[in-house]
């Protein structure tokens, strides 16, 4: 994950709980399942869901359909 987005979610979790710090997710789907997105459920108390753009810095192929969530 980005330095800045890293940063980002450091003051989000200042504001949620003090003291105690929340899990988050970040999702990278498959664009044709964008409708389906919704209704995914994911045991995080933060979750940043993204469709594939052929970004390579995740270092893993996004399969047709589906998604994969990285956990932090």
């Amino acid at each position: 994950m980005k330095l800045v987005n890293r940063k980002r979610i450091e003051e989000l979790e200042k504001v949620y709980k003090p003291g105690k710090r929340p899990s988050y997710a970040l999702v990278i789907y498959d664009g044709d399942i964008h409708d389906q997105i919704v209704a995914l459920e994911v045991d995080a108390d933060f979750v940043v869901a993204l469709p594939d753009n052929g970004r390579d810095d995740i270092g893993e192929e996004i399969p047709k359909g589906g998604y994969k969530v990285f956990f932090n």
